[in-house]
Order: C-alpha cells, then sequence, then structure tokens
C-alpha cells in the first residue's frame, strides 16, 4: 500500500515536472522576441534579405524558438508516460533542439529562395515539427549515419 502511494506521488510529480518544462519551453521566447521589439531590434531577426555575416545568427535563434515551442508540446504531451523526466530533459533534449536548430538554419540558407523572407515561415514550421517529432528525428538521423557508415567501409 505504501508503494502504491510513493508510486502515485512519484507519477504526480513527474507529471507536473513535465506541464512545468512545457510551459517554460513555451514561455521563453515570447519574452526574447518583446525584449528584440522594445528595444528596436526585431531588424536583427525579422530582416528580409539573407545577410553574410554573424547578424544570420539572430535567424538561428529564430529556429531554437521554433524548435523550443514544438519540444513545449510533446512535453505536454507526455505528461502521462510513467517514468522520469529528468536529467533527459536537462542534458539529452536541449543536445537535440539545437541540432534540429542548426541543420534547419542551415539547409534552409544553402538555397536562394529560402534565405529570404520565406525563412521564417518554412523554418518556423519545419523547427516545430522537428521538436515535436524529436524522438523520431533522431532514430531517422542515426538510421542515416548508419547507412553513410555502411558505404564508406566497403
Amino acid at each position: 500500500m505504501e508503494e502504491q502511494k510513493a508510486q502515485e506521488s512519484d507519477i504526480k510529480r513527474w507529471k507536473c515536472q513535465r506541464r512545468f518544462v512545457s510551459v517554460i519551453c513555451f514561455a521563453v521566447p515570447i519574452p526574447v522576441i518583446l525584449i528584440f521589439w522594445y528595444c528596436g531590434m526585431l531588424d536583427k531577426i525579422f530582416f528580409l534579405t539573407e545577410k553574410k555575416d554573424y547578424e544570420s545568427l539572430y535567424r538561428l535563434l529564430w529556429c531554437g524558438f521554433g524548435s523550443m515551442w514544438g519540444f513545449s508540446a510533446i512535453a505536454f504531451y507526455w505528461r502521462d508516460v510513467r517514468e522520469a523526466p529528468f536529467p533527459r530533459y536537462l542534458t539529452d533534449y536541449p543536445f537535440r533542439l539545437i541540432v534540429i536548430s542548426l541543420l534547419v538554419f542551415s539547409i534552409m540558407h544553402l538555397f536562394e529562395k529560402t534565405s529570404g523572407y520565406l525563412f521564417y515561415y518554412f523554418s518556423f514550421a519545419l523547427c516545430s515539427l522537428l521538436g515535436f517529432q524529436v524522438d523520431q528525428f533522431w532514430k531517422i538521423f542515426d538510421a542515416i549515419l548508419e547507412k553513410a557508415k555502411s558505404y564508406t567501409e566497403k
């Protein structure tokens, strides 16, 4: 009986932790964008043409926001999972979201059509989708690496 109460207590705590992470991942981009807007620096993130210097790294921030919003949705969806969310939520998933953001940012700047104003629509949607599918994305990425490894070993 005591063990069942302890397990129910753990499950309630894990649900609360997942909801907290979901709210944080959803809420963090909003004040950052508001700070940029208040300081008159929105043109750093939202410029129509591609800039070839460090200024385009602000677009990477935009990709990070998209992946955080996708992850916040999946973290809320996972609220009933019966395993502890930490330390995976602090070590594993932030790394994955950074990789997703970097890949989308890099791929979008490869093509001239998507490096302009279309960047914001495509990159946010793609980062949000991949942030939501963060576990499946990594499985696909591992499968691609295994295929590439098998071709290089021949």
